[in-house]
Order: C-alpha cells, then structure tokens, then sequence
C-alpha cells in the first residue's frame, strides 16, 4: 500500500508538464509567424519601393528622349513637345552664366569674366536652335548644380505641367492626378556636355577644354503620395543623357559615294541604301519593299481587319412560290444588340421559285458579331413558304485606320507569296540613277500596287535628282563631313570599343588602326593603305575632286578617294 501511494504522489507531482510545454511550443510558433510576417511586410515594402523606382526612371527617360526632341527640331517642338518659347518663358528659367577664371568673375563684378550672359539672349531665337558654337550666347557653360536652363515647379509651373500633359495625359490634353500616380517629370536641366580639360570656376560654369557633345539634358521624375497638391515624395529618379553634335548625318546604307559611283560585275548590295552624289550607276536591281514616294514605304502593317459589316447571309431555307426573287432586310429582336446600317443584298431563285443564293452589295456597318440582326424575306405572292437566312457579321475590310494616303489599298494580298531578294535594299543618287538610263522622273519607277515588285525591270525604290527635300518626292542625298580629331578623341576616350577606329601613320607603306598619335610626312593626317583602296577613317570617301586616290588633304589629314568610285568583279 505505500509503494502504491507513493507512486500516485509521484504521478500527481508531474501534472501539469504537458500544458508547459505546449504553450512553448505555441510561443515559439507564434513568434516564428511573426517573424514570417514581419519579413513578408518587408519584403512587400522593398516591392513597391522597386515598382515605385522603375516606374519614375520609366517617365524620366521618356521625359529626356522627348527632351532630346527639343534639340532635333526645336519649332516643332515648341507646338508638339511642350518646349517653353524663348519669347514667353519666365527669365528665372535661364539663369545669368559667369564663365572664366578671373577670381571676380561672379562676384559682381561681369566685366572680370571672358562672358557673362544669359543662354539664347535674343527673344526672337528658339531654345535649343542651332548654332550650338562659336558663339557664347549659344553654347551651353553651365554644371548640374548651375545648369544654363531649368525648369521646375518653383521657376515655371505651366512649362512643367504642359510637359507632362504630352508625356502622361491619357486623353491627349491634360495629365490628371490618375495618370500621375506612377510619377511626374518634375524638373528639367540642360547644361554643358562632357568636358576634357577645362575648369569649372567658383560660379559654377566651363570655360576651356574639349567638349564632347552639345549639351547633358537632366530630367528628373517624382512620385507623389498626392499628385494633386505634390506631396509626399515616394520616389524619385534623375535621368541624364548628353545630346552629341556628330559631324555627320546618320549612314544612309553600306555604300556611299560623294561623287559618281558605278559597279561592274554583279556586286549586291545588302540591308540598306546605295547613295551617290553624282550619277549612280548599279549593277543589280535587286527584289525590293516597294517605296510609295521618297519617304515612305507603303503601311504594309495595315492589312485585314474583322469588320462590323455583314460578310454574307446564309441560307436557312429556300422557301417555295417565289414570282421573284424577294429582297432580303435585317431587323433585330433579342437577343439581337441593337446597332447598325447600310446593309443591302439581292437573291436569286430557281424555277421552283426557291431561293438559292443571297448576294450581299452592302455589308453595312456597326452590326454587332456575337449577336447579329436577323433575316427577314418577304412571303412569297401566292401558296409558298418564306425563305429564312442568318447574317454572317464581321466582313474583312481595310484599312485599320482610313484617311491616310497609304493605309486604303489590300497590301496584305500584294505581299503575299513574294520572295524579296533584299527588303531593305534601294538606290538614291542625288543627279541620275542610270537604273533606267539617262534621265528620267524623280521616282525611276512610280509605285502602284498592280505592279510585280519582284520584276528586276519595275523596280519602285530607284531615285534620282534627289537634291533637296521636298516632300513628297526628293529627299536629299548628303554625305557626311568626317573631322579627324574629333574621331581620334572619340576613338580614345573609347578605350577600344569595337567599331570606331581613327588612322594613323605607320611609316613608309601607309596607315593602320590607331590609338595614339604620330606625325605624318604628308602634312599631320594620315595615309591610307592600299588595301583600303583610298578609303579614310571610317570608309570617308570626301569631297575634293581634285585631290588622287590615297592621297591626303594635308590641311585635314582625311584620305580621299575622288571622282568615281567604280568596283569591277563579283562580290
């Protein structure tokens, strides 16, 4: 009996231990859910705070490339890119710049500094208008911190709210606090490009040096927890990019001739244009996407749509007793959605006086697909039964968008089943295109859609006289003006990107691919090998008439090829 008691009072004394344990099992799950959620938010903070960074760097580089526009066409710019007018715009948007080294410079005293004025002080000029150089009023001095135009908030309101009303509005007029809850472009800079050597003084603005560029744009994006009164800054993302002034026109194709060029043999062309600014002579007329004018190709992206039209009506039943053949109409009773006309067909009937056939002669428009009208034929004049039909909506129709000069024809069947030799290929000459032999129209051969593009003799992407613009039928044929040095100094400060190289000389026997400078004999430029035929930095084939194949000019130290570039043989 004691050893039962005992082991009873042992048995009570050890009551209770499951429930401990239990409750720090459940304390230690708990604060592990805790941590779990403490983490998710976490984790759901650092995703937004992403989606919030993307979504301002997203408006601030679009807001730079419309920016960029400024500078590409600064009097379109001023109706279609919410460009302030430099006739209007509030004085506070460009700052005076203090440029040079004079310790006075800036402090009061204008006279001590090489320049001091305002950036495009004459009213009657645009911002952003060439000339970029050799005037100070044109060029751009300033830094980020001191930049020579900016534009915010505090300096021109209406500039910036016109801005983002072209970026942002969803209805194309006026952005509202929903379109800018992603962000808004709060501020734009334009100051000067990368400069090399120069020295930025106390003010604040470059005096010296090589530029490389025209000007750095800087566009700052922001997100607001209230777009309305701009509060609550969420996130904010600064885009700069530096508007480079190339000395020559963007590579029309992979031959260019700055005189007359002309091919022997069957030497092909691929992926762009031949050029001339003499007479051309080519070859091969390569099967090519047909040009519409001098500018642009036909829309060959607008081809068949689904249409709101009735395609056909077919044929539920021929009826019987038809004298004639019964016009059919459309009406509309549910589940019919109301909507639509224009629509008119005939019938054909058989000597049974059942009808066979419908012929649609207006699909009409604004019918609805999923629930089309119904068809409706009149009872026949005597004993019979009335023919019944169903409409067929959604006729193909073209063009996607009317209205244009090139979306209104069926180039979806004109394309189909062709074989192209080349789809980018064509031949401009800025005097005759020998295509079709002396003379001849601007366009050697009009477009027109009848025409076979892959017939080599009615070639549509053959131009001639093409000496100025004028839309629709000139373009001009230019060719551009390689300066040496500034492709030397684009070449080092490359640090050997592949694809932009300067000549060199390297002695007796011609140049090589540069990437330092040593004299040449021939007046300081470079000579040519003769492997490269004649052909300069960057396959330049320059101006001068007067100066030999392989020579240099010495004033520029560019190699030349003049008058005609003829190529014999098959490439």
């Amino acid at each position: 009996m004691i050893k039962i008691r005992r082991f009873r009072r042992n048995r009570r004394s050890d009551r209770g231990s499951a429930l401990l344990v239990s409750l720090m099992v459940i304390v230690g799950l708990s604060l592990l859910g805790l941590g779990f959620v403490a983490i998710s938010e976490t984790e759901s903070a650092i995703a937004k705070n992403q989606q919030n960074a993307l979504q301002t760097q997203a408006i601030a580089e679009a807001g730079a490339k419309v920016v960029v526009e400024w500078f590409q066409d600064p009097g379109w710019a001023e109706t279609n890119a919410a460009m302030p007018q430099n006739s209007t715009a509030p004085a506070a948007i460009k700052p005076t710049r203090y440029v040079g080294q004079n310790p006075s410079c800036g402090s009061g005293s204008p006279g001590s500094c090489d320049y001091a004025g305002i950036y495009k002080a004459s009213t009657t000029t645009k911002l952003c208008d060439k000339p970029y150089r050799p005037n100070n009023v044109d060029r751009f001095f300033g830094s980020e911190n001191n930049p020579d135009i900016v534009i915010n908030r505090t300096n021109d309101s209406a500039a910036i709210d016109a801005f983002n009303d072209k970026l942002l509005a969803s209805d194309g007029a006026t952005a509202t606090a929903l379109d800018k809850l992603a962000g808004e472009v709060t501020e734009i800079k334009l100051f000067a490009p990368p400069i090399v050597g120069g020295t930025l003084n106390t003010p604040g603005y470059w005096s010296g040096g090589m530029r490389y560029g025209v000007a750095t744009i800087k566009v700052t994006a922001q997100q607001f927890q209230n777009p309305t009164n701009h509060t609550g800054v969420m996130a904010s993302h600064s885009v700069r990019l530096v508007v480079g002034e190339l000395p020559l026109p963007i590579p029309a194709g992979p031959i260019q001739g700055n005189a007359n060029v002309s091919f022997g043999g069957n030497f092909r062309v691929h992926w762009g244009m031949e050029t001339s600014r003499g007479d051309l002579t080519p070859s091969l007329n390569l099967t090519s996407l047909p040009w519409a004018n001098a500018y642009e190709r036909p829309h060959f992206e607008h081809g068949y749509e689904q249409g709101t039209g009735v395609a056909s009506i077919s044929l539920t039943g021929g009826g019987s007793g038809y004298g004639a053949a019964p016009v059919p109409s459309l009406t509309c009773n549910a589940p019919c959605v109301p909507g639509g006309s224009g629509f008119a067909a005939t019938s054909t009937i058989n000597g049974a006086g059942t009808v066979t056939a419908v012929t649609v002669t207006n699909p009409g428009s604004g019918y609805n697909a999923q629930y089309p009208p119904q068809v409706v034929f009149p009872a026949p004049g005597g004993p019979g039964v009335t023919a019944t039909g169903v409409a067929n909506v959604a006729a193909e129709v073209w063009p996607i968008a009317s209205g244009s000069q090139f979306d209104d024809v069926d180039y979806f069947h004109e394309l189909l089943a062709k074989d192209f030799q080349d789809p980018f290929y064509g031949a401009r000459a800025y005097q005759d295109n020998m295509m079709d032999a002396a003379g001849g129209p601007t366009q050697c051969y009009p477009y027109s859609r009848g025409k076979d593009e892959q017939s080599n003799t009615d070639p549509s992407y053959a131009f001639q006289w093409q000496d100025s613009n004028i839309y629709s039928t000139k373009k001009k044929v230019v060719f551009p003006t390689i300066v040496y040095d500034y492709w030397k100094h684009i070449t080092l400060s490359g640090r050997g990107y592949r694809g932009i190289y300067y000549f060199k000389y390297a002695g007796p026997g011609g140049a090589g691919p540069g990437n330092g400078t040593e004299p040449n004999p021939h007046g300081g430029g470079i000579q040519p090998k003769a492997n490269f035929g004649g052909i300069g930095a960057n396959g330049y084939i320059p101006p001068d008439p007067n100066i030999a194949v392989g020579k240099t000019d010495p004033s520029s130290g560019v190699g030349y090829i003049a008058g005609s570039l003829r190529i014999s043989g098959s490439t």
